[in-house]
């Protein structure tokens, strides 16, 4: 059953006017948390935050022993640059071609019979397909040397977005395994607001539109703004509330996640 929340009334003043605005009580709640694991089983060389640590997205968290990858790796790099016999194939083939100008011009003149020349062109043909067959194995090598790469770096683990790491959940030398939870990640730099307000309310939150939270915490009142991003389009039938969530911008961290807040509706229509 959903959780009901109390109601507040909040009223603009205005001069000679009493407007009462649409208020929803609610929680605040981090944008993100995220539970992070490895795709690969292995054992934990290195631990690059601790828990407290702010990341960016892409930043380095955890590192596997890698050493068999890292050197699969260099393998695949190696074969992959080595281009020695692509090279002594296009020279070679230069000098084919070069010889079977010259045949076809002393043919011209009786110098040669028809079968030297084929002969040449034959070489030369043959020197083509094999130098085909070597661009064909640097393509499979290219191939070769990403899956390298890719397995290697699967052995790191990634902030997927910027956050605040609170758990650490494996120490240097254990063994993960696949699907284990090891870091919890949460983002705060925007907070989302999640509340309800009554049916019976004069006002409603509209989607888009702007609003004001206000909560309460280390024993002061704080105000941001904020945005209607959902409505519910219908209320709950045993409460009569309707649910809606803001979004708010919290780069400085001033907002605590996890407290109890209001969302307003400030605007005012005045005839």
């Amino acid at each position: 059953m959903r959780d009901i929340f109390c109601l507040a009334t909040t009223f603009l003043i205005l001069p000679n006017l009493l407007l009462a605005a649409t208020v929803a009580v609610g929680v605040t709640e981090p944008i993100t948390t995220v539970s992070l694991s490895m795709t690969e089983t292995g054992r934990v060389e290195t631990i690059t935050v601790t828990e407290g640590s702010r990341v960016i997205a892409g930043a380095s968290l955890i590192i596997l022993d890698r050493r068999i990858e890292e050197l699969d790796r260099r393998s695949k790099k190696i074969a992959l640059e080595d281009r020695s016999a692509i090279t002594e194939l296009e020279e070679r083939i230069n000098i084919l071609s070069d010889q079977l100008e010259k045949a076809r011009t002393l043919l011209a003149d009786g110098g040669v019979s028809h079968k030297q020349v084929q002969d040449e062109q034959i070489a030369l043909m043959t020197a083509q397909s094999q130098l085909l067959a070597l661009r064909e194995k640097k393509r499979r090598e290219a191939i070769d040397f990403d899956l390298a790469e890719e397995n290697y770096e699967r052995r790191q683990l990634l902030a997927p977005t910027e956050g605040i790491v609170t758990q650490i959940n494996v120490a240097i030398g254990e063994t993960v395994t696949p699907q284990e939870t090891i870091i919890e990640l949460v983002n705060v730099s925007e907070i989302k607001f999640r509340g309800n307000f009554s049916v019976a309310d004069e006002g409603r939150f509209e989607e888009g539109q702007d609003a004001t939270l206000r909560v309460w915490q280390n024993g002061q009142e704080l105000q941001r703004h904020a945005v209607v991003v959902y409505v519910a389009p219908v209320a709950d039938p045993s409460s009569g509330l309707i649910e809606v969530i803001a979004k708010i911008e919290n780069q400085d961290l001033s907002v605590i996640p996890g407290t109890t807040a209001e969302l307003i509706d400030t605007r005012q229509d005045v005839q």
